[in-house]
């Protein structure tokens, strides 16, 4: 991240540190209120979330105060009150502050395991990860539970191993795509810890879908619709289109 920021900062100057950035400054921080404000476990949820972090945010969803809900105001207008709120603003400090506290205590365990001086500031403001934090994206935590596996799923004792699975399963089911570091147990043949990374994620996807209207079957397939479907053209607004397009873009 370090020397990458340097060749950026070189060839485009310090005004490329905005680029880093979404486009619309006013919209800071809203995939998180949008998806708290739009997600509850009485309604059919339609979202390129899993329903684990679907579920999590439902949950914050009971703790928006009443003026949130302010029938005169659109949808968009209720989502950017939350934001303003105390509430909102203590739930976002939590979100990252929690976030950049494990982060760091990861770091550390990363150096004392392979003897390693890191620039930690230099990983925590990196370009993806600042972006994913101004947007208030769940992502980060993805990518926090995945490097929490890629430290321990080694260890020595079986119990570390078994919770390294569990942050792989908490990973996935917060973006797909951490899944593919499953290969790392299929590879070593541990056939018993590879059904046991299966079955943790099984549960985190059937259990919360269990929570919402229409019961699980019906959630996970909503969800699997909607992945298929979102795609983003590219200059920051959305748009949906067969997954076949999304992928050879």
């Amino acid at each position: 991240p370090l020397l990458g920021s340097f060749l950026v900062f070189l060839f485009l100057g310090l005004k490329s540190f905005t680029y880093y950035f979404f486009f619309d400054e006013a919209d800071s921080f809203m995939d998180f209120f949008n998806s708290i404000y739009q997600t509850h476990f009485n309604a059919r949820i339609s979202s390129v979330y899993p329903p684990f972090p679907s579920m999590v945010y439902a949950l914050l969803n009971f703790l928006m105060p009443p003026e949130v809900d302010d029938v005169m105001l659109s949808v968009r207008e209720r989502a950017f009150a939350l934001r303003s709120s105390p509430i909102g603003i203590t739930l976002l400090a939590l979100h990252v502050g929690l976030f950049f506290i494990a982060f760091w205590l990861l770091l550390r365990a990363w150096e004392k395991k392979r003897n390693l001086c890191l620039p930690k500031w230099c990983l925590l403001l990196s370009g993806p990860l600042l972006f994913a934090i101004q947007r208030g994206n769940i992502v980060i935590y993805a990518f926090l539970f995945t490097f929490a596996f890629y430290l321990f799923n080694e260890d020595s004792r079986a119990w570390v191993r078994q919770i390294a699975y569990m942050c792989l399963a908490v990973a996935a089911n917060i973006k797909l795509y951490p899944a593919i570091f499953g290969l790392c147990i299929f590879t070593r043949k541990r056939w018993k810890d590879v059904l046991a990374t299966i079955g943790y994620g099984l549960c985190l996807l059937v259990l919360p879908a269990c929570l919402f209207s229409g019961g699980a079957s019906a959630t996970i397939l909503r969800f699997c619709r909607s992945l298929s479907q979102f795609s983003s053209t590219g200059d920051g607004s959305l748009r949906f289109v067969p997954y076949c397009n999304f992928a050879w873009k």
